[in-house]
């Protein structure tokens, strides 16, 4: 009988040494799954041992980190608040709840959080990477934003003039036949300056104002006549709510050429962002638009632009950016006689982007303009079309934080059915970023 009673126990031991050996390797497993970045299989994993041990403060926290990184906000802060259930001194959990209230932009919950946290005995490391988000959050708990932006680089074009090289072209009003001009390539000087400032009325669902100004310019080495300089201001005034932003940009351009003052282009239109999922949203914009000229009247026009892009992120980890966009544009002429101001056009676009390597992002990109003119050409005796195929490579490295290079390289090709118009051209640029 003693015997019996002595292999039960030894049997129920090793039943139970078996049984902890399992839970303790679902848990290792959770854990490197997390780590791996696969949330929602780890998710699974955290639940299955959280019914198992629903005692255990910490499957209840990783459950809520796991919701966290997924973007579902309110699963993630039911699952904090059952470990301060069980552990009522979890600090770290605060920090966490903390963090959801500065994604879904309650800062001032966010930051109530913190000042919770940093009242607890924390190490003094710790303390000082609290320190830093709270001065985030409280930074986004202001109602005014002034961010900016400088860039300074050279490009190179290798048909600086949209020439068509050594090709003849026929005009049939006269009955000739025309040398095309030769090709020039050149290379420039370009640089930028971004400034923007935001007011926001309020934490969330309400209205801000969104001001930006641009400064562009390009200083060619030979072809001094090409030299641009482009002013652009925006205030837009903008309705925020949970998965859609509404805005009403007002846009004025102001564009000099070789150091002379040359148009003006005014825009105004509804543009509407909405989010569709945690991965993918659409952007669609309607503008009006003028443009008038400072030294011929003929060339002044007005229109319309209607814009429509689709973005979509594959793979959480790493993930791939697409983007789809359409933009089709109605230009007309406001007095004269010219033919090339009627136009009708549409532009396709496709974007990939990657992070190809650490701090170096990559993207490739497609682009086909159509553009139809609604004259006829009394040179050319027809309407003119243009098409027009735009293949673009760019690769940007950050050096830090605030610092990147930026590289692009582009090929253009137009087809007309008017000769001096169909040209292909190439395009390479490099240059040096700082925001602030």
């Amino acid at each position: 009988m003693k015997k019996i009673i002595l292999i039960l126990f030894t049997c129920s031991m090793l039943f139970g040494q078996n049984v902890f050996d399992e839970f303790q390797a679902e848990s290792s497993n959770a854990l490197k799954l997390y780590h791996q970045k696969e949330f929602s299989y780890a998710l699974k994993r955290f639940e299955k041992l959280s019914h198992q041990a629903p005692e255990n403060p910490e499957f209840h926290f990783y459950i809520g980190l796991c919701h966290l990184e997924l973007k579902e906000y309110n699963e993630s802060l039911m699952a904090f608040d059952r470990v301060l259930i069980l552990d009522p001194l979890h600090v770290r959990v605060r920090l966490e709840i903390a963090r959801v209230y500065f994604e879904t932009e309650s800062y001032f919950l966010a930051n109530e959080e913190i000042n919770r946290v940093l009242k607890s005995n924390i190490p003094q490391d710790v303390r000082k990477n609290v320190l830093r988000f709270k001065e985030n959050v409280e930074k986004k708990m202001s109602k005014s934003f002034f961010t900016g932006g400088v860039s300074v680089g050279v490009a190179y074009d290798s048909n600086a003039n949209n020439d068509i090289g050594n090709t003849n072209f026929l005009v049939p009003s006269f009955n000739i036949t025309i040398p095309g001009d030769e090709e020039k390539s050149d290379t420039a000087l370009i640089s930028s300056l971004y400034l923007n400032h935001i007011y926001d009325f309020g934490e969330k669902d309400s209205w801000m104002i969104d001001n930006t100004f641009i400064a562009y310019s390009k200083l060619n080495r030979h072809i001094t006549s090409n030299n641009i300089a482009l002013f652009s201001i925006t205030s837009k005034p903008t309705y925020v709510a949970k998965n859609y932003k509404i805005g009403l940009p007002l846009t004025l351009d102001h564009i000099y050429l070789a150091g002379e003052y040359y148009t003006r282009i005014f825009y105004v239109g509804p543009e509407v962002n909405y989010i569709l999922d945690k991965s993918s949203m659409v952007i669609g914009s309607l503008k009006y638009k003028r443009t008038s000229y400072n030294n011929s009247n003929d060339l002044d026009s007005k229109g319309y632009i209607a814009d429509i892009k689709y973005k979509k992120a594959f793979n959480q980890t790493n993930p791939l950016l697409l983007m789809l966009s359409t933009t089709y544009e109605d230009s007309s002429k406001v007095r004269g006689a010219r033919t090339d101001v009627d136009f009708d056009s549409l532009l396709y676009k496709v974007e990939v982007s990657k992070e190809l390597f650490s701090k170096t992002m990559g993207s490739i990109s497609y682009a086909y303009l159509d553009k139809n003119f609604d004259q006829t050409d009394l040179s050319f005796l027809t309407k003119r079309e243009d098409k027009q195929d735009i293949y673009s490579l760019s690769f940007l490295y950050k050096l830090s934080k605030d610092m990147s290079i930026n590289a692009r390289g582009s090929y253009i090709e137009q087809d007309s059915n008017h000769g001096p118009f169909t040209y292909d051209k190439k395009t390479i640029s490099i240059s040096f970023f700082k925001s602030f």
